[in-house]
């Protein structure tokens, strides 16, 4: 007996098998910092990507949207550096001073350096204050199309740093992805 398959079925097993394997969300950890990233479905993740960095993580969309751009190797890169600065304070504390104007002045500054800042804003998630802003770099490669989405934030254990860039036509489909990036970072 032969068995037909209806023809809409055979067209999302067709849409299906040509958009590629179904990637589901997942978390990585790095067990010496405690640097967390939830990894969206559709992205996949590589440790280490940044040796100066004491836990990193890079992450790509494997579907190839949005594409890198710049000179990256991945579209999101998330590291932690530790620092003793803020060893002694309490949350609470380091939050009061990311919100205030000589640390946001200061970021702001020198971030400057190398992009032209847009959209800086605040935002507490879990407890901990995070700097976020939209940016065009000032040099690189093709620094003309590329275009970034960053979030820095600090805890007594050290800086959490995330940068998620991609080029400027694929900019408007990109950074609500990149929000939920950012907003799945937790840092150690």
């Amino acid at each position: 007996m032969v068995h037909r398959v209806p023809a809409f079925l055979a067209l999302i097993a067709a849409t299906l098998t040509a958009a590629g394997p179904v990637i589901a969300q997942q978390s990585v950890t790095d067990p010496a910092s405690g640097l967390g990233v939830t990894v969206p479905p559709g992205y996949q993740s590589q440790a280490g990507v940044r040796p100066s960095a004491n836990a990193s993580f890079g992450l790509s969309p494997a579907s190839g949207f949005p594409p890198v751009a710049g000179t990256s190797s991945h579209v999101c890169a998330v590291e932690f550096k530790a620092s003793q600065s803020n060893q002694g304070m309490t949350q609470a504390e380091i939050n009061r001073g990311i919100r205030g104007k000589a640390w946001t002045d200061t970021a702001r500054t020198i971030l400057s350096n190398v992009f032209d800042i847009s959209n800086a804003r605040h935002e507490t998630r879990n407890g901990v204050v995070r700097y976020q802003f939209e940016a065009r770099p000032k040099l690189g490669p093709d620094h003309e199309n590329v275009r970034l989405f960053g979030t820095m934030m600090e805890t007594s254990k050290g800086r959490t740093s995330i940068f998620c860039g991609t080029t400027r036509a694929a900019w408007p489909k990109a950074l609500s992805t990149f929000r939920v990036i950012s907003a799945g970072v937790t840092p150690p």
